[in-house]
């Protein structure tokens, strides 16, 4: 008989965005979604969905110079996303349903993110309004979970001012995704890229391995007590 372990309290979708930019870096610019991966994640920890679609944003808001360094980073090309992108108010239609879809397979009720400040930021925003079109719970911050337990176990140093600014959050740096995939590896996790970095699917599935590496994490710390 199959032995099945309960890792969550409910089943989450972890969800990526590729931009054109930081929001509040560039005066006057508003930067906008180009990519978007989703994770589904049941309640025993297992992947039970995916969804990675390229988002066609207006051709001159693409080649602004403002947007240049951002796809540089992602590897995106201007001529790919017009070329195979879904209109921003398609992909969002598109995601909602698939959200639907889940929530009805394995009972979805929460949408997460690596850095949810950045990511569900953009997702609060027409055309997307995820949390309101779903009717979706915006779960934990992986980022500041994940730093919560780099930092009690010395991976990770007390904050600064400067880190965090304005948005400062938790006694601890923030660490980067690639920072978290190492140590969660270096204590014996299969958190494992899938794809280049800084790419919408390979960084919500990398997202989705850590969320299930914590839970996993925090059982065996439960355990200790």
């Amino acid at each position: 008989m199959e032995i099945t372990v309960r890792l969550f309290e409910q089943a989450f979708a972890v969800v990526d965005v590729e931009t054109t930019g930081i929001p509040g870096v560039e005066p006057g610019w508003e930067p906008r979604i180009v990519e978007i991966g989703l994770v589904a994640v049941d309640v025993e920890g297992r992947v039970s969905g995916y969804l990675d679609a390229a988002v066609r944003q207006p051709e001159e808001h693409l080649r602004d110079p403002r947007a240049a360094a951002a796809l540089a980073i992602n590897r995106i090309s201007v001529d790919e996303l017009l070329a195979g992108g879904h209109d921003e108010e398609s992909a969002a239609k598109g995601v909602v349903a698939w959200l639907g879809a889940m929530r009805e397979e394995i009972g979805l009720a929460e949408l997460r993110a690596y850095n949810a400040w950045f990511d569900l930021g953009f997702l609060r925003r027409p055309p997307w309004s995820l949390p309101e079109r779903t009717g979706l719970a915006e779960g934990e911050c992986l980022m500041l979970a994940a730093a919560d337990l780099m930092g009690r176990a010395g991976a990770v140093p007390r904050a600064t001012g400067s880190d965090h600014g304005r948005l400062n959050a938790g006694p601890w740096k923030w660490p980067r995704l690639g920072e978290a995939v190492a140590w969660f590896n270096g204590r014996g996790h299969p958190v494992r890229w899938t794809g280049p970095a800084h790419r919408a699917g390979t960084d919500a599935l990398v997202g989705a391995q850590i969320a299930v590496a914590m839970a996993r994490e925090r059982a065996a710390e439960a355990r200790r007590w």
